[in-house]
């Protein structure tokens, strides 16, 4: 690899670090679950409504993940990161294992189907330990807030599991959860961006 290419491949990394580094992404994420979470704890009061309704609301709430993740995303980064940075990401053909790269955790997502209304609480419990567990061996905790995210899960999957909450909403409230813990982490990443980047003076 010659010097010059050396140089791009650098620049580009450092470009791909401040897409994920300013919390924006992890924001959008979290908004995501909570809407989601939300769609599932009010499914109960939608049965009431036509299932061209409740299909249409569910494609809404499905949608809002690609949204914030696009045009959403990019209007904050022109007027936060890139401005403090001067780094503009262009497309990336490997977004997707980018974010699965520097975002393990999502795996342990599967899990929280255990918590479903038609299954016992102890399902949830044991998928939600069992991924914890695996995510925990592969990466020994060497993802971006692992220190929260997996005791945050695992406190939450046994909350739902032992406080007096209808089966029904037991989905509904791990999703919620998932909102908050991103929530945090991503709030505190651009917490930590912004004093790191100073908004450059006129």
């Amino acid at each position: 690899m010659t010097a010059i290419d050396s140089a791009v491949a650098d620049a580009s990394r450092r470009a791909r670090d401040h897409w994920f580094s300013d919390g924006l992404f992890t924001l959008g994420q979290s908004v995501y679950f909570v809407l989601l979470g939300l769609y599932f704890h009010y499914f109960p009061v939608l049965l009431a409504w036509p299932q061209w309704c409740r299909a249409a609301i569910f494609s809404l709430v499905l949608a809002v993940n690609p949204f914030l993740s696009g045009p959403v995303l990019r209007w904050f980064k022109w007027r936060i990161t890139y401005p403090r940075t001067g780094y503009v990401a262009t497309e990336n053909a490997n977004f997707d294992r980018e974010v699965r790269q520097r975002h393990p955790e999502m795996w342990v997502l599967f899990a929280v189907f255990g918590f479903e209304g038609r299954l016992p609480s102890w399902v949830g419990l044991i998928a939600l330990a069992v991924s914890l567990g695996i995510l925990w061996i592969l990466t020994r905790g060497r993802f971006s807030f692992a220190w929260l995210f997996i005791p945050g899960l695992a406190l939450s999957g046994v909350l739902v599991s032992v406080l007096p909450i209808t089966k029904e909403n037991r989905f509904a409230y791990m999703l919620i959860a998932l909102g908050i813990l991103y929530f945090f982490e991503g709030a505190t990443q651009l917490f930590r961006y912004l004093r790191q980047h100073p908004a450059p003076q006129a």
